[in-house]
């Protein structure tokens, strides 16, 4: 069974998130969603995570969804193993992957899918809607 961590702000999740997640469930056997709260965010971390699993609940693949506070552009591989059970992370972040071919940890760049304008909650709702078609 393969897995990716995937980790990002997600500050407030839209609709690029979702499909970048999906097409990393389509990829991997699992997807582990990492929402970072680090710095100041709009929306708590808990909000954004129920948000993901909401959605993320109702497409094809299997996901879990956690929050954690350190960004891994500063994360250490001992953290992250001792955190999760993965076998490569997924960023398209340039310095996080630098950051993470840097400390040992296996990595691919994970293309960003469309450039989606944080959404607000009739955009969430519209989103469920069209997942709920499939």
């Amino acid at each position: 069974m393969s897995t990716i961590l995937f980790s990002g702000r997600f500050d407030r999740p839209h609709i690029g998130h979702i499909a970048t997640i999906g097409r990393l469930g389509i990829e991997y056997d699992k997807v582990i969603v990492v929402v970072l709260n680090y710095n100041k965010q709009t929306y708590a971390p808990e909000y954004r995570k129920q948000i993901l699993e909401e959605l993320l609940s109702m497409m094809k693949g299997e996901y879990e969804v956690v929050c954690h506070p350190t960004h891994f552009g500063k994360i250490t591989a001992a953290m992250m193993r001792h955190e999760w059970d993965f076998d490569v992370y997924g960023s398209g972040n340039h310095d996080v992957l630098i950051h993470m071919a840097e400390i040992g940890v296996k990595s691919v760049y994970v293309e960003r899918a469309y450039d989606y304008s944080a959404t607000d909650d009739r955009n969430i709702q519209k989103i469920k809607e069209v997942l709920n078609e499939r």
